[in-house]
């Protein structure tokens, strides 16, 4: 099997939001059996969004054409 870490962080978020116990423990171990470690993910999207942050602060938009 092959398992996306975007959709199983979604699932697990969307377990949790509708208190599905079994759903999120059975995310859960998937998650530890791959070594995907939730905070680790959420500090990476929290990068992620910093850097894109810059980026688009700091981007002329003039370049653009508009």
């Amino acid at each position: 099997l092959v398992y996306n870490r975007y959709g199983l962080s979604t699932a697990l978020a969307m377990a949790r939001q509708q208190n599905e116990t079994d759903v999120i423990s059975k995310v859960e171990k998937i998650m530890k059996s791959l070594d995907i470690e939730e905070e680790k993910e959420a500090k990476e999207n929290r990068i992620q969004r910093k850097e894109n942050s810059k980026f688009f602060r700091t981007f002329d938009w003039r370049l653009c054409g508009s």
